[in-house]
C-alpha cells in the first residue's frame, strides 16, 4: 500500500466498471488478435456476409469464398469477371483514411475508462491531427453504437422502464441571453429512455414531448407482451386505454405522494441511467450541440447496455450489427466533412 494513503481510506469504485475492466483484460489480448487492417476488414466482411445468399454473378460462387484484393479494401471472386465487394461501403466507416486497428483500439478505451474517452485524449494519445480528426472518429464510433443499439429489439417477455431526461446543450446564444426556466427552456434537450431489465438501453432524442411522438416511440420500440414501468405522468395515460395500446401492461408509480416502489413496479434503473446522462453531457463534455447530441446519446447507451461483457463480445456485436452486403443504413449519419447530415437514429 502507497504510504501516503491511510489503511482506513476506502476507495469507492463502481462494481459496474470493476466488472468491465476484469472482463476486458489487457489491450495487449487485443492487439494480438486484430493485428492489421486485414484482419480487421476481414471480420467486417465475413459478418456482413452472413445470411446474404447471392453470390457471384458469373461463377455462382457464394460471397464467403471471396478473396482479400492486394492493395484494396475490397474483395472479389476467383473468377476474376465479377464485381469487387468493398465491405466498409455503406457503414460509418466508409471512407476512412485511418487504419481500421486504430477504431479497435479507441473502442476499447472508451469502454475501459468510466468516463468514456474524449477526443483531446485521442489526440495526445494517438496524434490525429492528418487527414480526420479525432471528432469525426468519435462520430464514426458513436454512429456504430448507435446501429448496434437501435437495431436491436427488447425481449417478448421483459420488463422495460421508461421515463424522460432533460440535459443541458449548447444553444449558440450569448451569455446574456435571458433562458426561459423549467422544462420549456431552449437549453433543454429532450430525451426519452427505454430501458430494459437485464437488458439494453436506448435513449432517443426527441423534438417535442407529446402524446403522438410517445405513441410512435412505442410503436416502434415496444410490443404489447413486455410490461411497461413509468411514472405518474401524463404522457403514458394511452397506455391501456387507447385502443391501438389496449393490451399494453402498463404499471405507474406517482412520484408526487412519495410511491418509490409499488407491488415491484418502480422506475430506479431509468433514473440511474437518467443521472449518469446528465453527468456524462454537463461534466465530461460541457454541453453539446442539438445536431450531434444523438451520437453522444449512443455511446452512453451502448456503453451502460454491454458493462458486463468483455472486448470480443463487444467486437462481435458490433461486427453483427453493420447491415448485410447490399443493404443500406436508413437514417444514416454521413461522417463527410462536406455533408454534415446529423440524422437522428430514431
Amino acid at each position: 500500500m502507497n504510504e501516503r494513503e491511510p489503511e482506513n481510506k476506502r476507495k469507492f469504485v463502481s462494481s459496474v466498471y470493476k466488472k468491465r475492466n476484469k472482463a476486458f483484460g489487457e489491450l495487449a489480448h487485443v492487439k494480438e488478435t486484430f493485428h492489421s487492417n486485414e484482419i480487421v476488414l476481414d471480420y467486417i466482411f465475413k459478418a456482413r456476409c452472413q445470411g446474404v445468399t447471392t453470390g457471384c454473378s458469373n461463377c455462382g460462387n457464394p460471397l464467403i469464398f471471396y478473396k482479400k484484393v492486394v492493395g484494396k479494401l475490397a474483395y472479389k471472386c476467383d473468377c476474376k469477371k465479377s464485381k469487387m465487394i468493398y465491405p466498409l461501403k455503406g457503414t460509418p466507416l466508409e471512407r476512412t483514411k485511418k487504419p481500421l486497428t486504430l477504431f479497435i483500439e479507441i473502442i476499447y478505451e472508451m469502454f475501459c475508462s468510466k468516463h468514456s474517452f474524449t477526443a483531446t485524449q485521442i489526440d495526445r494519445k494517438y496524434d490525429v491531427c492528418k487527414n480526420e480528426t479525432s471528432h469525426l472518429i468519435l462520430n464514426r464510433i458513436s454512429q456504430w453504437f448507435g446501429l448496434a443499439i437501435m437495431g436491436s429489439e427488447f425481449r417478448d417477455d421483459s420488463i422495460i422502464e421508461v421515463d424522460e431526461v432533460y440535459p443541458y446543450i449548447r444553444t449558440g446564444l450569448g451569455r446574456y441571453y435571458k433562458f426561459k426556466s423549467g422544462l420549456g427552456s431552449e437549453r433543454l434537450q429532450k430525451v426519452v429512455v427505454f430501458l430494459e431489465r437485464d437488458g439494453i438501453v436506448k435513449a432517443i432524442a426527441v423534438d417535442e414531448t407529446n402524446t403522438e411522438m410517445m405513441k410512435k416511440l412505442f410503436r416502434a420500440h415496444t410490443k404489447s407482451s413486455q410490461t411497461i414501468f413509468t411514472d405518474e405522468s401524463p404522457l403514458y395515460h394511452f397506455l391501456g386505454k387507447d385502443q391501438e395500446f389496449v393490451d399494453y401492461n402498463h404499471q405507474s408509480v406517482n412520484h408526487k405522494k412519495k410511491q418509490w416502489v409499488t407491488e415491484g413496479c418502480n422506475t430506479n434503473n431509468v433514473e440511474g441511467f437518467n443521472s449518469y446522462v446528465k453527468k456524462y453531457i454537463h461534466r465530461i463534455h460541457l454541453g453539446v450541440s442539438p445536431e450531434k447530441v444523438q451520437l453522444y446519446l449512443n455511446r452512453i447507451a451502448f456503453n451502460y447496455s454491454h458493462a458486463d461483457k468483455s472486448m470480443f463480445e463487444v467486437l462481435e456485436i458490433l461486427f453483427n450489427s453493420l447491415p448485410k452486403i447490399g443493404q443500406s443504413i436508413e437514417n444514416r449519419v454521413t461522417c463527410r466533412r462536406t455533408e454534415k447530415l446529423w440524422d437522428n437514429a430514431a
